[in-house]
């Protein structure tokens, strides 16, 4: 017991685990007059042994030698026959490592030997464990600092009773610090972008108030040159102490590519938005030629069915150029709703309108039901009806001929749900989650005629959140027909509500004198067709009617034509038309014409704009026949 006591005092002089198990390992053998002592360490899981010989040598007291699991299990039962003493070291049911005394020569072992053997090994223990522990710690931070190096993340620690941040070697090429210590942080600051610094001191301290913030700023490299990072930090409290530690990393590759993606969208848009532009300007004159074959078709069967078809299908045109303007003005967020009081019947009332033609044409059965007490709405009627003329299109278009539709309302807590269902091909249900997503399109037969582009019910949805409201789609699947659901809140206050009169075009109908005299209407437009064929059909109503394709011919046929009306095309290559109708009102004050402006822009915006310049009315292409004429008839009746 005295060389227990002995080595027990010398050992509780050493702090380091891996010296107190070398020298435990020498005073063992120095007792026994051993051979050598070895410390083997089994893991299973890699297959292999790591063994510490302390064999007395000077050159190298302790060795260190890699052993397969299964060589060394051999080795340990050819030993044991004849030459050594172990004891194991055990966690729970499975070995772990042993100690063992090795003889050159057989040998046997005293009940005295095996209990220094046994109890210097329990003192051993807890320094192969401490031993053990600090390596799995050594093996975990290499590892990180591995992955931070590989994945380029830095690590910082930031006192906020200090208000001193330390960066790691990772952090510091990160952010190319050539300083240490404190004056780091200095270096650090000085290379944030002034306008970001602020964000990123708003992170430190809120860092140490909470658990986690993190936020993205632009850093000058000195080398690299501009970067964005992104850090995240939280707080941490140790000792009694309280640090915020953080990560840095450079996102600029991730961040240039969303610029590059915004980028993309935002001429993606922009196509979109002169593509929708341009269609306008050839469906002008098409309609107007469709007009003319209208007098001529009475009594003519084909010119009749050829008038017909390209009316329906100019008409059907327009609808997809309207929808490719609603998106891209959707995308860009530059949909305004005109709100106001209006009566849900109204509201439905219109989109019926809009969608009998092609409800007609599929022969569907559609049933109307709405609540028997009048319903406000707080709404942009036109855009509102867009919303149910949408929903009905859809059921129209994905319902086989002869289907039933039904759109009916009610009102419960202050929120009505309109609905409307078919018995169409229903959805599938993969496809039910993106039926509002842009571009979405069901499954249709290579016949189908009144396809569309897909933007439909994503414009549904938009414009019905822009009502503070909410869209829902349902199917059983596909053959069980679909249903559309539209919340939106009521208004408090069921006032009494008049009608718009003419919910279709928003304008009463002007009836002009019977004596109405003719109107001399001067044509603009850089579209020769547009103008010919417009200039066309008026003079086969009686005006007198001039073309002319350019602004500088425009402003040379005013003074001489004395027009009434001008029709003013905007878009015009020299000089637009709003430059052109303040020309031509500087010029001629005291001859007083009605200016039309006839665009491809029908947004609020371009009406104000057009109505500054000096416009009297504003007209989106392909202008509307009657509602041109209900224009003219109101000059007339004003006597101009």
């Amino acid at each position: 017991m005295s060389f227990l006591l002995a080595v027990s005092a010398e050992l509780a002089r050493i702090h380091s685990p891996q010296e107190l198990i070398c020298t435990a390992m020498a005073r063992l053998r120095e007792r026994l007059g051993a051979a050598r002592v070895t410390l083997a360490e089994l893991d299973e899981a890699q297959g292999e042994v790591i063994v510490l010989r302390e064999s007395g040598g000077e050159s190298s007291p302790i060795e260190v030698l890699s052993l397969p699991m299964q060589e060394y299990v051999e080795r340990e039962l050819e030993a044991r026959r004849t030459h050594s003493l172990a004891v194991p070291f055990m966690q729970g049911s499975r070995r772990v490592a042993e100690l063992a005394v090795v003889s050159l020569t057989p040998r046997e072992w005293t009940p005295s030997e095996v209990e220094v053997v046994r109890r210097l090994a329990e003192i051993v223990w807890p320094a192969l464990e401490k031993a053990r522990a600090e390596r799995r710690v050594t093996l975990s931070e290499e590892r990180l600092r591995l992955a931070q190096a590989v994945a380029q993340i830095g690590t910082w620690d930031w006192d906020p009773q200090t208000r001193v941040a330390y960066f790691s070697d990772e952090s510091r090429d990160l952010f190319g610090l050539l300083e240490s210590g404190p004056a780091a942080q200095d270096e650090w600051k000085r290379n944030i972008y002034p306008k970001d610094l602020p964000a990123v001191c708003a992170m430190l301290e809120e860092g140490a108030a909470v658990r986690a913030t993190e936020v993205e700023y632009r850093y000058s490299h000195p080398k690299r040159g501009e970067r964005w990072i992104y850090a995240k930090a939280g707080l941490v409290d140790h000792a009694g102490h309280r640090h915020v530690v953080g990560i840095s990393l450079d996102v600029t590759e991730r961040r240039q590519a969303e610029e590059t993606l915004k980028d993309v969208n935002r001429r993606k848009d922009e196509f979109l938005a002169m593509l929708a532009h341009e269609l306008r300007n050839p469906l002008a004159p098409i309609r107007n030629a469709a007009q003319l074959l209208n007098v001529h078709s009475e009594g003519n069967p084909e010119i009749e069915w050829a008038r017909a078809v390209i009316e329906r299908q100019t008409k059907h045109l327009v609808r997809l150029v309207d929808d490719l303007l609603d998106v891209s003005r959707m995308v860009r967020g530059q949909i305004t709703l005109q709100r106001k009081p209006v009566e849900l019947a109204e509201v439905v009332q219109a989109a019926v309108e809009t969608s009998r033609p092609l409800i007609r044409l599929r022969k569907h059965h559609l049933t109307v039901q709405l609540p028997e007490q009048p319903v406000l709405l707080e709404a942009d009627l036109t855009r509102l009806a867009q919303v149910i003329t949408n929903l009905l299109n859809n059921s129209a278009k994905y319902t086989d001929d002869g289907g039933q539709i039904r759109l009916d309302a009610t009102v419960e807590n202050g929120i009505m749900a309109l609905r409307v269902r078919d018995t169409g091909l229903g959805v599938d249900p993969e496809l039910l989650p993106h039926v509002f997503d842009l571009f979405t399109q069901a499954d249709r037969t290579p016949d189908r005629s009144e396809g569309g582009l897909g933007i439909g019910l994503t414009l549904v949805k938009r414009l019905v959140e822009l009502h503070g409201g909410t869209v829902e789609a349902r199917s059983e699947g596909l053959g069980s027909g679909a249903e559309f659901i539209v919340r939106l809140p009521v208004l408090a206050a069921q006032t009494k509500h008049e009608p718009a009169a003419n919910v279709m075009s928003g304008r009463v109908p002007v009836v002009a004198p019977a004596d109405a005299r003719n109107l001399r209407i001067l044509v603009v437009d850089d579209n020769v067709d547009a103008a010919d064929s417009i200039a066309m059909l008026l003079n086969m109503e009686g005006h007198d009617t001039r073309a002319v394709n350019t602004a500088r011919a425009a402003l040379l046929a005013v003074p001489e034509f004395q027009p009434e009306v001008v029709l003013l095309d905007i878009g015009l290559p020299e000089m637009d038309g709003y430059e052109v109708a303040r020309r031509l009102r500087a010029q001629n004050g005291k001859h007083r014409m009605r200016l039309v402006a006839v665009t491809g822009y029908g947004q609020p915006a371009d009406r104000r704009r057009a109505q500054a310049a000096g416009f009297d009315e504003h007209m989106v292409k392909p202008v509307e026949p009657a509602a041109l004429q209900d224009f003219l008839r109101g000059v007339q009746a004003e006597g101009r």
